[in-house]
């Protein structure tokens, strides 16, 4: 055997020897981590021009799963139905809850500025009332009589109930306590009494009164 054939077998039998001695130490390939079902699992990425970068726009819902109860205003009191009405209209338009109570107050102020009006205009006929009634008698013996009776015959609270309506302006209503006083200064001019006993005011303001 040649030197060149002693050598390569020595060599030969060198790498095999090192590969039996090292066969132990050789490390196994690594298995692939199993796929975790994690919160974004289900996003596709959206690249763009400027390098991938998610979508800015991307639509978020602002509604709250539900609403916390809403003010409208002092003194206005919503319904119950109308309350859980707007606030399906507010889920329905996406509206958070600041938004949701903003569009309250101004409903609030809306209702208030209505009712205002309201008042207003009652007001304004009630001094009509009074203002024609004045000018359709051309004096105030119709409605010093008037005054008279109530003064006689009506209770406090129905005096009170008089002033909150503003039905002492009304022409008809002063007319009838008027006649009211007639009836009773004839009744005191005959004798002090009517000839059927004691006169009661609610029958001759209301005959048909039981």
């Amino acid at each position: 055997m040649s030197a060149e054939d002693a050598g390569g077998t020595a060599v030969a039998a060198d790498t095999g020897a090192a590969a039996d001695s090292g066969a132990g130490e050789v490390a196994a390939p690594e298995a692939a981590a199993p796929a975790t079902e994690t919160l974004l699992s289900s996003a596709e990425g959206t690249a763009t021009d400027e390098g991938g970068a998610a979508d800015a726009n991307a639509t978020v819902p602002k509604a709250p799963e539900s609403y916390a109860d809403f003010t409208f205003g002092e003194g206005v009191n919503a319904d119950a139905e109308v309350l859980e009405a707007f606030k399906g209209t507010a889920k329905e338009f996406d509206l958070s809850q600041e938004q949701a109570q903003r569009v309250a107050d101004m409903g609030g102020q809306l209702v208030e500025k209505a009712v205002q009006s309201v008042i207003q205009q009652q007001a304004a006929e009630i001094d009509k009332w009074g203002t024609d009634f004045k000018a359709e008698q051309g004096s105030d013996e119709i409605t010093a009589r008037a005054l008279r009776s109530v003064n006689a015959h009506l209770s406090p609270e129905t005096v009170e109930m008089i002033n909150k309506t503003g039905i002492g302006n009304f022409g008809p209503f002063i007319k009838d306590l008027a006649k009211l006083d007639a009836l009773t200064q004839e009744d005191q001019s005959v004798g002090g009494s009517s000839p059927g006993g004691e006169l009661d005011p609610a029958k001759v303001l209301f005959p048909g009164f039981k």
